[in-house]
């Protein structure tokens, strides 16, 4: 799974392209959900996509894939401690 952020008449659209190659809606939940299962999605930025814009999805996203934690030691899914910062800094 991949995360593409592209331009779309002066918006900026995020998608997800999935194994097939097809965009599929973004949906911060899937987002979570692969985090939790420690699959961390290919950020992929337009080249259109101003320079400024990028620099602050990149950081957006870095935050949001830091806010999801492990216990240390557990392999497993179910036994995993996901520990969200709500505090945005």
């Amino acid at each position: 799974m991949e995360i593409y952020v592209k331009k779309d008449e002066n918006e900026i659209v995020t998608k997800f392209i999935n194994a097939e190659g097809e965009e599929c809606d973004f949906d911060y939940v899937e987002l979570i959900d692969l985090l939790i299962k420690n699959e961390v999605p290919k950020l992929i930025i337009d080249e259109v996509v101003e320079e400024k814009d990028k620099k602050q999805i990149q950081e957006m996203y870095t935050r949001i894939c830091s806010q999801v934690k492990f216990e240390e030691g557990k392999s497993d899914e179910k036994s995993r401690i996901i520990q969200i910062n709500n505090k945005m800094e």
